[in-house]
C-alpha cells in the first residue's frame, strides 16, 4: 500500500534529480512540472518585489476569461448593476450576467492572492479571506438583483476558484433554498463554454437538472463527468420524464470528463485561437 509522505512535496519545487552514473539530469515526474514552473515564477517575481502584481494580474486575467467564457455561451454582462456595486478585491470578485429578460446569473470567484507563498507552503491552506467576502456580500448581492425585479428562483450563482495549487474552499451560505447554484473550475467553465457555443440556454438548463439531483459526494470530482453524462443521454439525468428523484443518492463516478474535455480540444484552432468545425 503506498503511503503519503509530507517530504515528497519538496519535489514539487525541485523536480530534477542528477544522474551522477550518466551525468544526466532527469526530471523524477514531468507531472511535477506545472507547479515548479509556477513556483519559480512567483520566486523570480519575489526578486523583483513583483509577487503582489504577478499574482493580482493572473487572478485578474483567470477572472476575466471566465467573464469571458459565460459571454461566450450568450450571456452579456449585465447593464442594470452599476459597477460601483460590484467588488473586485484581490481574494475576491464578483459579476451578474443577463440569463434572460427575468433570469440573471451571478458569478463568485474566489482567487489565492499569495499571501504567505513559499516553498514550504505551496501545498498548504491559502488564505480564507475570499470566504470572509462571501459571508458578507451574498445576501447583499441577492438584495440588488432582488431591487431589480428578479425573483429568487430566476438566480443561477455560479462559484468559481481559482487555485495556484494550494487548497481553497468556497461556500455561499444556504440563506435561500430555491436559488440554483453550481460550482466549477475555471477551465471546467472555458470547456462548457468552448463545447456548448450557440446553445444559449444550455447553461441554464443544465444548473437546472444538476440542483434536482442529490449527490453522494458533491464536487468530489470534476463537474465535467456529469456534464458529459447529461450530454450523452439527451441532456437529462434521468432515463423517463416520469422518474423521480426526491430521496435517491446519485454518485457520479469520474471519467467521463475526458471525452468532454477532448472534445474541446479538437474544437479549438490552438493556431488562430479559434474554433474547429463541429465533427
Amino acid at each position: 500500500m503506498l503511503m503519503f509522505n509530507p517530504q515528497d512535496l519538496s519535489l514539487f519545487c525541485h523536480p530534477f534529480i542528477y544522474d551522477d552514473s550518466r551525468n544526466q539530469i532527469i526530471v523524477s515526474n514531468v507531472a511535477l512540472l506545472p507547479s515548479f514552473l509556477i513556483y519559480q515564477i512567483f520566486t523570480l517575481a519575489r526578486g523583483y518585489n513583483l509577487q503582489n502584481q504577478v499574482f493580482d494580474d493572473f487572478n485578474d486575467a483567470v477572472f476575466q476569461d471566465c467573464i469571458k467564457s459565460i459571454s461566450r455561451l450568450g450571456y452579456p454582462a449585465q447593464d442594470f448593476v452599476e459597477r460601483k456595486q460590484l467588488i473586485n478585491t484581490r481574494a475576491y470578485k464578483e459579476e451578474i450576467f443577463s440569463v434572460s429578460e427575468t433570469k440573471r446569473l451571478l458569478l463568485i470567484f474566489g482567487c489565492d492572492e499569495g499571501d504567505n507563498y513559499r516553498e514550504e507552503a505551496i501545498h498548504g491552506m491559502a488564505s480564507n479571506e475570499y470566504n470572509v467576502n462571501v459571508k458578507d456580500r451574498y445576501p447583499k448581492l441577492l438584495d440588488i438583483m432582488n431591487d431589480h425585479g428578479i425573483t429568487d428562483d430566476n438566480i443561477i450563482v455560479v462559484v468559481c476558484v481559482s487555485s495556484i495549487g494550494r487548497s481553497m474552499f468556497l461556500g455561499i451560505p444556504h440563506t435561500k433554498h430555491n436559488i440554483q447554484s453550481i460550482s466549477f473550475s475555471p477551465f471546467e467553465l472555458w470547456c462548457i463554454s468552448m463545447n456548448e457555443i450557440g446553445n444559449e440556454q444550455f447553461l441554464a438548463r443544465y444548473v437546472r437538472a444538476k440542483n434536482i439531483i442529490r449527490e453522494h459526494v458533491p464536487n468530489l470530482f470534476s463537474e465535467l463527468n456529469a456534464v458529459e453524462i447529461y450530454k450523452s443521454n439527451h441532456n437529462s439525468f434521468v432515463m423517463t420524464d416520469d422518474a423521480r428523484m426526491e430521496g435517491i443518492v446519485t454518485y457520479i463516478a469520474p471519467g467521463d470528463s475526458v471525452e468532454y474535455i477532448q472534445r474541446t480540444i479538437d474544437r479549438f484552432d490552438k493556431k488562430t485561437g479559434g474554433f474547429l468545425a463541429t465533427r
